[in-house]
């Protein structure tokens, strides 16, 4: 109790001469007296108007309504209430022990000089156990408010691993209510939720390994709730104390749903062109970089081709950029199609678009793919009304022949591109034989 606190006290005692000698003896002791009563009806009535801070309350009163039963009905208000009693045991003690009081004053020593420090004492005492009992109270109002405002699912479990309480979220994941598994396996209820045995703990394996185990699996744990649907989930787990020899866990799990399309998103946009949908210059440079390693380690060659549209800026200066943005998508799917596991494109920027190549049947012949490619624009393409003609010119360079590096496949690419180019166009130049192939239009040579 704060010591600048000024506690408002009614006193309850059927005793005129005593209720006279208690308030003397609190108001020196710097404590107000808010109010007395002489029965039980009385004590409650002022209790309910005056709210004080603490009652003191005999527990034999005359009338309907005696000390013990008073006694209730103002702790029932979120009031302390402290004993008055000229008893030490007997069966009306034993009732009053019932109504939890904090502290009892012996009225028989009110005559001596100890009572009042007995008084301060059991007032100090009594009233300060109540507001470490508020206080936790309220931190634990706090706590659990906190928990039922987390949109992670919080599950304490025992040492064994089983469940002990879960916060609201808990619940909304596992689509149980806390009634419903509390003292199950928390891993037995994810494995059938999950529909994967491999989560279920192992014959004698610690529930704290079992449970890390089940949350190693990362990015591919995912549960089932009742209605069917599959979501990912991530979670932490934490060793919990609880006193010597007992202990538990903590296991935090979140539904990821969003945050996974949000990754998603994210990493579409940082590696896959917005008007195409192909791979972008970023993911072109990481792939590259991969292919080369690869085929250096494992010993097979590898190809890059630098593709570059003939009369592109010519269509988008007249015709505008929405007709140079439809011809570059319509370009692009025409790519997607003839797209393979091992013959990948990409649009570096603008016309601009590359082809990592790495099959076998392709390696055989480059100007087989190259021809596939300059087969996609053998066609009139309607553009705002018009009907305009496209074609394109490709460079291509071979690792290891050509190049050992990405900078010099793409540098070597780009200048037998140009090659072709000035040749015309509409045509590719190996950098092997440095010669122009020229396409030739011929039926069936590239899916339309």
């Amino acid at each position: 109790m704060n010591k600048h606190e000024t506690l408002e006290i009614l006193v309850v005692d059927d005793s005129r001469f005593f209720t006279r000698f208690l308030g003397d003896v609190l108001r020196e002791l710097g404590y107000a007296v808010a109010g007395t009563a002489a029965s039980g009806r009385e004590a409650v009535e002022l209790a309910e108007r005056l709210r004080p801070d603490l009652v003191l309350m005999d527990i034999v009163l005359d009338g309907d309504i005696d000390g013990i039963e008073a006694a209730g009905a103002v702790s029932a208000m979120g009031i302390p209430v402290i004993y008055l009693s000229a008893h030490a045991g007997g069966e009306t003690l034993r009732k009053a022990t019932e109504t939890a009081p904090y502290g009892y004053v012996l009225k028989d020593d009110y005559s001596k000089a100890s009572f009042v420090q007995s008084v301060r004492t059991t007032i100090e005492v009594g009233y300060g156990l109540w507001q470490a009992q508020q206080d936790l109270r309220r931190q634990q109002g706090l706590m659990a408010s906190t928990l039922d405002a987390l949109d992670e699912g919080v599950f304490t479990l025992d040492s064994q691993g089983r469940l002990v309480a879960l916060n609201p979220a808990g619940e909304s994941l596992l689509g149980f209510s806390q009634s419903e598994v509390r003292g199950y396996s928390l891993l037995d209820v994810i494995t059938l939720l999950a529909g994967d045995e491999r989560l279920r703990p192992g014959k004698g394996e610690p529930p704290e390994e079992a449970l890390q185990r089940f949350l190693d699996a990362g990015s591919s744990l995912e549960l089932r709730s009742r209605d069917g649907r599959r979501f990912p989930v991530e979670g932490t787990l934490k060793g919990i104390s609880a006193g010597e020899g007992d202990g538990g866990y903590v296991l935090v799990l979140r539904d990821i749903s969003e945050l996974r399309k949000t990754r998603e998103k994210l990493h579409r946009m940082a590696y896959y062109d917005g008007l195409t949908g192909l791979p972008n210059r970023t993911s072109f440079n990481e792939q590259a970089e991969r292919m080369v390693r690869c085929a250096a380690s494992e010993g097979f060659p590898a190809a890059l081709m630098v593709i570059d549209f003939d009369n592109f800026k010519e269509i988008n200066d007249t015709m505008g950029h929405a007709a140079g943005d439809r011809l570059l998508t319509e370009s692009a799917r025409g790519f997607l199609r003839i797209s393979r596991t091992r013959r990948r494109f990409y649009r570096l920027g603008g016309d601009e678009f590359a082809v990592l190549l790495t099959a076998a049947d392709d390696l055989a012949d480059l100007r087989r793919p190259a021809e596939m490619i300059l087969g996609l624009f053998d066609r009139r393409f309607s553009l705002r009304g018009r009907e305009v003609s496209m074609s394109a010119s490709i460079g291509v360079a071979r690792f290891p022949d050509d190049a050992r590096t990405v900078e010099e496949l793409f540098r070597k690419a780009d200048k037998a591109m140009y090659r072709a180019k000035d040749a015309g166009g509409n045509s590719c130049c190996l950098v092997s034989t440095d010669e122009v192939y020229r396409y030739q239009g011929q039926p069936g040579a590239a899916p339309k």
